[in-house]
């Protein structure tokens, strides 16, 4: 499915800190510093490179992954919806594994005894891993490092803590530690689907949603109101290698065309989605259409959100997949097993 580009839809998005808000993605390492009274805490500021403030793109794709692993769940009840990548096998064989196993660990289980095919990778795992990827396929979804804006600075602030005594429920003594989140900077980065169907562009509909209600937010602290960011600006891009007509937006099946290709991968034939104001040039052999506005992009990505719906509400793990089927394998037997997990 990576092997050639078919299709392509590319983000550049502008992220920005809202006023009174904050945002704390920490440095690996934390500093020391004395303080006014002239003790020594530890003080945490944001990852930067270069001496700039910036926001990593694995960062960001892993608050969106696990927002979209909400939305599976919601969509696909009373059925699975999606995996869980912190739902790991124990190393007790014998001790039951968990519905929500990841699908990673689910075809490491399998690859000890059955081997499978690119095809079953893409068309076994659960929609979460087709689009951000897991230990066996990386996804259809990457995300760039943010950067501020232009030669914009960054503004931080110093804020003050103290750690919590869990037995006595007060200030542990000697705890007190500084952090030094940023406010209001602003961020530029890309947001790339290659090889998409429609219904993971439906997918990063309701993402942005969530992402201007406030329910997506990023680094620490962000039960005490901090990691909002909000979707300022954006340009958008659309390519196909193919001709759709304008009004009409393609998923990957409805490029390529061909039953026999498709089935193995388990995507419909049929996957075309109506898209008013979608105006297609030519270039060469690619296709392309060009969303200049944050109201384009929003309004093209809500025209694919059934098939959302429709993939997250049919969507059942394989025989093959299921956890009945992988207990037995893990059960003990006189055959070498490779190792699963470490």
């Amino acid at each position: 499915m990576h092997k050639y580009l078919l299709s392509e839809f590319r983000l550049q998005m502008t992220l920005a800190i809202p006023s009174g808000g904050h945002l704390l993605v920490a440095e690996g390492e934390r500093a020391e510093v004395r303080g006014e009274d002239g003790e020594k805490r530890e003080l945490t500021v944001h990852v930067r490179q270069n001496g700039r403030a910036y926001l990593p793109g694995s960062s960001l794709k892993g608050v969106l992954r696990n927002a979209a692993e909400r939305i599976a769940r919601l969509l696909g009840a009373p059925g699975p919806g999606c995996c869980h990548p912190f739902d790991r096998p124990p190393r007790d064989r014998t001790a039951a594994l968990s519905e929500r196993l990841f699908c990673g660990d689910r075809f490491a289980i399998r690859s000890a005894r059955t081997a499978f095919s690119t095809p079953d990778v893409y068309r076994q795992a659960c929609p979460i891993c087709r689009l951000f990827g897991h230990t066996y396929e990386r996804g259809r979804l990457s995300l760039s490092d943010f950067h501020l804006v232009g030669s914009s600075k960054f503004e931080t602030i110093r804020q003050k803590h103290v750690a919590i005594d869990r037995i006595t429920g007060g200030a542990a003594s000697g705890k007190l530690y500084e952090v030094e989140p940023l406010v209001e900077s602003i961020f530029v980065g890309d947001l790339v689907v290659q090889n998409f169907s429609l219904w993971q562009l439906g997918l990063l509909s309701m993402l942005f949603q969530d992402l201007e209600d406030g329910l997506i937010r990023l680094g620490h602290h962000q039960k005490r109101g901090a990691g909002r960011l909000t979707w300022t600006e954006g340009q958008a891009s659309l390519r196909y290698l193919g001709s759709p007509p304008n009004g009409e937006i393609w998923g990957l099946s409805q490029i390529v065309g061909d039953t026999e290709t498709l089935r193995p991968y388990g995507l419909s034939q049929k996957d075309v989605a109506a898209a008013a104001g979608l105006t297609w040039e030519r270039n060469i052999q690619w296709s392309q259409a060009n969303l200049a506005e944050k109201s384009a992009i929003v309004a093209t990505l809500l025209s694919c959100r059934q098939p959302t719906v429709d993939i997250f509400a049919a969507f059942q793990f394989e025989e093959a997949m299921k956890i009945s089927a992988l207990q037995a394998l893990r059960q003990p037997s006189h055959e070498p097993i490779a190792e699963e997990w470490s």
